[in-house]
């Protein structure tokens, strides 16, 4: 049902509350739920995409440089979604104009220890809904250890500390047909065009971050 109502959603000990939620929810309002309740209560999935905005930390939205100078990247927190932008500098080109994002927190009990399961990242559709390849931002910092290179953040690491590595990943048809189909390689190499080389993004400065949403609105200087 729909009313006037706050849903209050509990992440550890983060508490997110909206006012008229876009979304139906079975519960009588008004209503607080967590994790578990909020799967089975809300119907849309909205409600799993206010858990996934719950769970980003807000000090990592704004600009990120590429290292080598290539490219800028901008993630922004809108009112129901994560969006990220990527403009390559050279060219002057908007390559990715406010897709959104989808958070994955790190899975802490996964069966496999790999990097996209031992650290958070955000996941960027780039073709098609549903059917495009995926451009994966996984932020890190430099391990300490001698296993991993890289090691997931935690609430008080300093942005400046942080490495946004940039991944890819596979499409419905890669899944589906195979990586080596041609028609799947085609698509995959049509849509992560200009995104190679995939070099770490750093924190880049308040007036570069200004600049590439300048850009990405459209604005004029």
């Amino acid at each position: 049902m729909k009313g006037a109502w706050t849903l209050k959603i509990y992440v550890g000990s983060l508490v997110e509350q909206r006012q008229n939620p876009p979304f139906e929810c079975a519960s009588a309002p008004p209503i607080e739920l967590g994790r578990a309740m909020c799967k089975r209560a809300c119907r849309s999935g909205s409600c799993e995409i206010l858990l996934e905005m719950a769970e980003f930390r807000r000090d990592l939205a704004g600009g990120w440089a590429a290292e080598d100078g290539s490219k800028a990247l901008l993630v922004e927190i809108a009112s129901t979604a994560i969006l990220v932008s990527l403009y390559q500098k050279k060219a002057g080109e908007m390559l990715i104009r406010r897709r959104r994002a989808l958070w994955n927190a790190p899975k802490k009990s996964a069966r496999y220890d790999t990097l996209r399961n031992r650290v958070g990242f955000l996941q960027v559709e780039l073709g098609d809904p549903g059917l495009g390849s995926t451009y994966d931002l996984f932020f890190v910092v430099l391990s300490a250890g001698e296993r991993y290179r890289y090691a997931p953040i935690s609430e008080a690491t300093r942005t400046d500390e942080i490495y946004v590595l940039p991944r890819f990943g596979a499409s419905f048809f890669d899944a589906a047909v195979g990586g080596d189909d041609d028609d799947a390689e085609e698509m995959r190499l049509e849509e992560q065009a200009g995104l190679r080389p995939l070099v770490p993004y750093r924190r880049s400065s308040p007036e570069d971050a200004s600049f590439l949403k300048s850009m990405v609105e459209g604005k004029k200087f």
